[in-house]
């Protein structure tokens, strides 16, 4: 499974709440595609932005730029950025993920040509339709992630949702299927029905296996490995 890039990893040290220079650091963001990890800031001026770590720490990054206050828009002492830290970091890699080709991301969404809709290149846009439509800040990791119902589609109020890690697992253009008496399902859901390790039927796919024959449970004694050898033979 790949790692939330959304967690703060334990070996990265935590600048939550120190200042640099006009900008104070609000939480954790998120890890970039280079593996730095990158931080939710306010700046003096009410504008929020995100920095690498090593451009706080050397100086190189002080101030949001005061003249590009299109991350985070002052609205009545409202700051979406600041108050939402988290979800502001999902709608960072969504526009990633989209438009920037450096992304490990991006040739599974820009590069098959999904976008992020005009309304949502703000942040205030976004933040109010999730916080209306279901998103649970205080929620588990991966119990409250970004879904498109139409994989093919862009991301757009239309076609987005927050659903459960799971359900979006299961919602995949690259999932694998499996007919098991007469009953189809995502290789997932079985290997978790059927209480199986990933890893060994991810094996036997990678030596050839159907995926049926994938699922096969694991014999737990050498007995009822010959048996199924000889039932196999019949």
């Amino acid at each position: 499974m790949e790692k939330n890039a959304f967690e703060k990893p334990s070996n990265v040290e935590d600048l939550t709440g120190q200042r640099f220079g006009e900008l104070t650091v609000i939480s954790f963001s998120h890890i970039d595609y280079r593996h730095h990890a990158r931080w939710l800031c306010l700046c003096s001026c009410g504008c929020g932005t995100v920095v690498e770590t090593s451009h706080l720490k050397s100086g190189h990054t002080t101030t949001c730029g005061h003249a590009n206050i299109t991350l985070v828009k002052r609205k009545e002492g409202y700051f979406p950025a600041r108050d939402h830290p988290r979800l502001y970091a999902v709608w960072c890699t969504m526009k990633a993920r989209c438009s920037n080709a450096n992304s490990t991301s991006y040739k599974d969404y820009g590069g098959r040509g999904i976008c992020v809709c005009e309304e949502w290149m703000s942040f205030a846009s976004f933040c109010e339709w999730a916080l209306a439509n279901g998103y649970d800040e205080k929620a588990e990791t991966g119990k409250c992630t970004l879904d498109r119902i139409d994989v093919d589609g862009n991301y757009s109020p239309s076609n987005c949702r927050f659903v459960d890690a799971q359900t979006q697992m299961n919602n995949k253009t690259n999932n694998r299927y499996a007919t098991i008496n007469g009953e189809t399902d995502t290789m997932a859901n079985w290997i978790r029905r059927l209480g199986l390790k990933r890893g060994t039927v991810m094996q036997r796919l990678s030596r050839g296996y159907t995926p049926e024959e994938a699922l096969c449970p694991v014999p737990k004694t050498y007995a009822d490995l010959w048996e199924r050898r000889r039932r196999e033979n019949e």
